[in-house]
């Protein structure tokens, strides 16, 4: 599992398939949202970043300084039902310095 500080900027990168396990570009936008450890949203549909062919980041959220420690949940969302996001739900660990 991913570490991040208070203060850091995580890059939420992930891959999208298609059914043969192909990477792919989904014909519809990509959202992601961030739940704190208590399954708060503190980042609700934004949109992601293409790297390449199904490669997809989202580096725009920077941890608060006075971010909830524990355990953080990411899901990059789709409407495209050709595709499928590996892993659909992430987890990453927020802690003090």
């Amino acid at each position: 599992m991913k570490k991040w500080f208070r203060g850091s900027t995580p890059d939420l990168r992930f891959n999208i398939f298609d059914e043969d396990g192909a990477l792919v570009d989904p014909g519809t936008t990509i959202k992601l949202s961030i739940a704190d450890s208590f399954d708060n949203d503190v980042v609700t549909d934004v949109t992601c970043t293409k790297l390449g062919t199904g490669d997809y980041t989202y580096r725009g959220w920077t941890v608060p300084a006075t971010s909830v420690g524990g355990r953080y949940t990411w899901r990059p969302q789709t409407t495209d039902t050709a595709v499928v996001i590996e892993n659909t739900e992430f987890e990453f660990l927020v802690m003090e310095r």
